[in-house]
């Protein structure tokens, strides 16, 4: 038995010269991480061929971990299975998680041919004790939308490294005009707007003589102190084909709402204390002073917006809507006791 340890561990720091260095003809496989995570690199061209030519010379096989191909700054992922040679002897590995953005459905997926697949599957079977079928079936329809998921994605990483300075960054669409996802990416790339999803539901829908469809709702939230841009952000969304607005809410944050709050208290206090002194006065009395005091506030809810349909639009329910500004109403009440003076005014 050789001495030779069965792994080699090969960090590239040296290019194309430290790949061909690494293969021997003991190589059977390769395990090959691109884009990789954490440290951001991004196999060039030049060496992925250098890779794909040696694994071919050696007859080995690729092992492909590309988990984060829809999360690359800039450029686009080439999978290794697309070079001459590669598709019959690669193992490529995906994930719902990264490239759907379903991580808590820890459902991932490989793609090969059936003389690598099958063996993978027998082995999966006794090393995996359950499975989510209507979660595998739910990815199988994801990745059946081909790229118009995979914008949003690519728009999160680039806020997240904070390259959205402003929506000057546009993702082009793929046909058929805007989508909902090209959509949310250029309200990602809005500097001082915070996007994020909640509240997702799907049902099918059955017609007579027609292929079952399903619906899918999920609630946006968008947050900003600037509301002239949200309200624009709303309206561009409402006039967007493929994307349906069935409700609209509005909220105001604890601090903004405390600050209001604040301020209409102060200004109530002020009235009442020129209330109280205008009586004090109609009695003739010289001062007063303020006894038991109650301040009571009321909430009446969620801001209501304020919007205006297009009456130009030939389908009055789906017309586009304007948001023109937004509605609150808080209630502060300031009541309380007037103790007057005795002595009267002038004596």
């Amino acid at each position: 038995m050789s001495d030779q340890p069965p792994f080699k561990v090969l960090i590239v720091g040296g290019g194309c010269a430290a790949l061909e260095a690494a293969f021997s003809p003991r190589t059977k496989a390769v395990l090959l991480n691109n884009p990789l995570n954490p440290a951001a690199k991004v196999f060039g061209d030049d060496e992925l061929a250098t890779l794909a030519r040696l694994i071919v010379e050696h007859d080995a096989i690729a092992i492909c971990d590309e988990v984060y191909e829809h999360i690359v700054f800039d450029g686009t992922h080439r999978p290794l299975m697309s070079y001459p040679g590669m598709r019959e002897r690669t193992v490529r590995i995906g994930s719902a998680g990264k490239t759907l953005s379903l991580t808590g459905w820890k459902v991932g997926y490989a793609t090969s041919p059936k003389a690598l697949l099958d063996p993978i599957a027998k082995a999966h079977q006794f090393t995996t004790f359950t499975t989510p079928p209507n979660l595998q079936r739910a990815v199988a329809m994801g990745l059946s939308k081909g790229d118009e998921l995979h914008p949003l994605l690519l728009c999160q990483a680039r806020r997240g490294a904070g390259r959205g300075s402003g929506p000057a960054r546009e993702i082009p669409s793929r046909g058929g005009g805007m989508t909902g996802a090209d959509l949310l990416c250029d309200t990602l790339l809005v500097n001082g707007i915070d996007v994020s999803t909640t509240g997702y539901s799907s049902f099918q829908i059955t017609e007579p003589n027609q292929p079952p469809r399903w619906r899918v709702s999920q609630t946006l939230v968008l947050e900003g102190s600037d509301f002239a841009t949200l309200a624009g952000l709303v309206s561009k969304m409402q006039a967007t084909d493929n994307l349906v607005l069935s409700s609209l809410t509005f909220t105001v944050s604890a601090a903004t709402r405390r600050a209001a709050e604040d301020a209409l208290t102060q200004q109530a206090i002020k009235n009442w204390q020129q209330r109280a002194q205008n009586a004090a006065q109609a009695f003739g009395s010289a001062a007063w002073r303020a006894g038991r005091i109650t301040i009571q506030t009321n909430d009446y809810g969620r801001p209501q917006p304020m919007m205006r349909a297009s009456v130009a639009a030939a389908d009055v329910a789906r017309a586009p809507v304007a948001v023109e500004g937004g509605m609150s109403e808080v209630m502060v009440t300031v009541s309380g006791e007037a103790i007057l003076d005795t002595m009267r005014a002038g004596r």
